[in-house]
């Protein structure tokens, strides 16, 4: 082949290749005709239908300068419906006339009415989607996914970010557990389809006048009804506990701090303790856990033994400080006792990775117990050593 063939079919390749590449081009891969997903709920229709609400960023500006205003919300909802996940994303992207980008999502939460349904199931549409961030947070809902996602939340540059902020704050707090897609998929992927989620409630209080704004009489309140108006905030009330990849129960707030203890996620947790019936506030925080697993004849045995510091937040205890270590001994052992009674004696559940553990230490028990591993969690046995000092 002489040189000038060789340049003919190198152009001819080099415009073969610029062709391919244009026929995935089109005007909705431009990001800024695209929904921008921030969070994505999925409650259960009354016709049995997936309802999937998007929260979708849309700025609210405060002026020609400033294209996001931090006081407004600075987001829309919009529900469709489906069979599956994948449809009810579909129809709102029908009514939007956009197609969605879920590469920016951070919230996938699951409304009461699915708490039947099988999460792994559930989680199907975006484990497939590539720009699906995996550590998107997964919650569930007290109350409708949908009615989570439209609580317009502000002090941020989009509400999302605001709920967030409430989960992770749960979490620091030994409030409850806070769960991730990646984490979440591989707990479900073993055989007691096990796994733990932050749970929110949308929760309404007195509202709470603005700085500069005076509240108004009791007559010209909410309609001359004498009724203070409300506002909606969102609060994280515990933990969801799955089995067999279903919501199975949830911890409260304080066995969701014994899970925490348990799984050596706690860091700090507000506590009352109580001396002669005069209580006193406390913060405890984990300095160090360690967990052992034993296994004889009654079964498994999960041995935790927990140092944690105490700070007492500028209160006057009359107690000694030997009294005060003693109480918060006893109140960390009991937070421990709480969170064993609930998931494994009423739910039967692994809450604490005890699958995990006995496929490290004993490979061969969990072998033998690999297809029925529930059994064999049913039968442990949790105790807790706590060794707790005091913060001069």
């Amino acid at each position: 082949m002489g040189i000038v063939g060789l340049i003919r079919k190198t152009a001819a390749a080099a415009a073969v290749s610029a062709a391919l590449l244009l026929c995935g081009c089109s005007p909705d891969t431009d990001i800024s005709k695209r929904l921008i997903v921030h969070a994505v709920g999925i409650d259960k229709a009354e016709d049995g239908q997936y309802q999937v609400s998007l929260q979708i960023f849309s700025p609210s500006g405060s002026g020609s300068d400033t294209p996001l205003d931090p006081s407004q919300a600075n987001m829309k909802v919009i529900s469709g419906k489906g069979k599956n996940v994948q449809e009810g994303v579909r129809e709102c992207e029908n009514i939007m006339g956009s197609s969605a980008f879920i590469g920016h999502n951070r919230l996938i939460i699951f409304g009461s009415s699915v708490y039947d349904e099988d999460m792994d199931k559930l989680l199907g549409w975006f484990k497939k989607e590539n720009a699906n961030y995996l550590g998107v947070t997964v919650a569930y809902a007290e109350n409708s996914a949908k009615e989570v996602l439209s609580v317009p939340l502000t002090d941020g540059s989009s509400t999302i970010e605001n709920v967030n902020d409430i989960i992770r704050f749960a979490k620091d707090k030994g409030i409850a557990e806070k769960g991730d897609l990646l984490t979440l998929m591989n707990k479900l992927n073993e055989s007691g389809g096990n796994g733990v989620a932050p749970v929110l409630s949308v929760v309404e209080q007195d509202a709470v006048p603005k700085e500069g704004e005076e509240s108004s009489s009791g007559g010209e309140e909410s309609g001359g009804s004498g009724e203070k108006p409300k506002e909606k905030y969102l609060e994280v009330v515990g933990t969801a506990v799955l089995k067999d990849r279903k919501f199975c129960g949830m911890l409260n707030k304080e066995e969701s701090a014994g899970l925490l203890w348990l799984t050596k996620e706690m860091q700090t947790c507000s506590v009352t303790l109580n001396e002669a019936d005069e209580p006193f506030n406390a913060e405890l925080t984990d300095r160090n856990t360690e967990l052992r697993l034993f296994c004889d004849e009654s079964g498994l045995r999960l041995e935790a033994d927990i140092t944690a510091e105490i700070r007492i937040p500028g209160e006057t205890v009359r107690c000694s400080p030997d009294r005060i270590c003693e109480l918060a001994e006893e109140k960390i052992a009991a937070q421990c006792r709480a969170a064993s009674k609930k998931a494994i004696g009423e739910m039967g559940a692994d809450a604490f990775d005890l699958e995990k553990l006995t496929k490290f230490y004993f490979p061969q028990l969990y072998r033998k117990h690999k297809d029925d591993f529930s059994s064999l969690v049913a039968t442990a046995d949790i105790i807790v050593k706590a060794e707790c000092f005091l913060n001069d």
